[in-house]
């Protein structure tokens, strides 16, 4: 029997250990496989004295706070500078619909779009089309109630 363990050579003194295969919930070494979360694990998740990260796969995990609040987030890189996004809060968000959203986000990425970026624009788009639906609607009411009044009145209305 050698000395040394059979599998030395090309993994340089690391050992190559078949230990993926029944992670344990807390163990070293089913971190370093990046095992994807599962819906009993988010559900069962439990909160710390400070926030902590269950890491789901792609750069997407799942932030939980001291108060028990679960917030998904992915993080990703554009030009050069690391950010983040926020997908959702837990119960609002399943784990299936967060996956779905990080996809999207990393084909934005692939075209060289900072999905942040997409974020922000939707929203103030979003913000212009229901002004705009105010503003159509405000003057539609001024024209049927104040469409008999006197220019005058109409003026300081």
């Amino acid at each position: 029997m050698p000395a040394y363990p059979l599998n030395w050579g090309y993994s340089w003194g690391y050992f190559i250990t078949p230990h993926c295969r029944y992670p344990q919930a807390d163990n070293r070494l089913a971190r370093e496989c990046h095992i994807p979360l599962s819906a009993t694990k988010v559900k069962n998740a439990k909160p710390r004295e400070k926030q902590f990260k269950l890491s789901d796969e792609k750069g997407m995990y799942l932030l939980i706070t001291p108060t028990g609040s679960k917030y998904w987030r992915l993080k990703y890189r554009h030009s050069g500078k690391e950010k983040t996004l926020a997908l959702g809060v837990y119960p609002d968000v399943s784990l299936a619909y967060a996956r779905e959203k990080r996809d999207e986000a990393r084909k934005l990425l692939t075209h060289e779009v900072d999905p942040g970026e997409a974020k922000k624009a939707r929203k103030l788009k979003q913000a212009r089309e229901a002004d705009d639906s105010f503003r159509s609607i405000a003057t539609e009411w001024f024209q049927t109630k104040m469409g008999d009044r006197s220019k005058s009145h109409r003026n300081r209305t």
